[in-house]
């Protein structure tokens, strides 16, 4: 089943924060995909209601140590995913409200380059060259953060 374009820019900003983004500051994906048609798809959909999924959440989840001190307090950081073109639905951009009401940053990107950009405003720490598996370790170790805690 082929991807659509907000799929297939996601997996782009996927692939490019999981060689880029720094430990200890991490992301998730909010599970909005298709829940596929028929009844499967609805019963997968009645069951995500009732396990307490939101609609309306933006695409993508951040969190990140206070920096420069490290520290207990851990920001968090929301980016929804638009193509260019796509414009924001009212109901999403009254749950950006909400999630600003508690403290919360939120951010539309509409390209990799556009959620880069956002990230260093936020003051996230993005290699530039894409970190191996090894470096992510060296980084935790560095940051006194336990890999297996993750």
């Amino acid at each position: 089943m082929p991807l659509n374009p907000e799929a297939i820019l996601q997996k782009e900003v996927a692939g490019y924060l999981r060689g880029h983004l720094r430990p200890p500051a991490y992301f998730s994906a909010i599970g909005h995909g298709s829940r596929g048609g028929g009844d499967a798809g609805f019963l997968r959909g009645v069951l995500a209601k009732e396990m307490g999924f939101k609609t309306d959440l933006p695409d993508l989840y951040f969190r990140r140590p206070l920096w420069p001190s490290g520290g207990a307090t851990w920001p968090t950081f929301w980016i929804e995913l638009k193509i260019p073109g796509r414009p924001v639905p009212a109901s999403q951009l009254a749950a950006h409200q909400v999630i600003r009401s508690c403290g919360d940053s939120v951010a539309v990107a509409r390209s990799v380059e556009e959620v880069v950009n956002q990230l260093l405003e936020w003051r996230f720490d993005l290699s530039d060259e894409k970190l191996s598996t090894e470096r992510i370790r060296r980084g935790f170790q560095q940051r006194q953060i336990s890999v297996a805690a993750w």
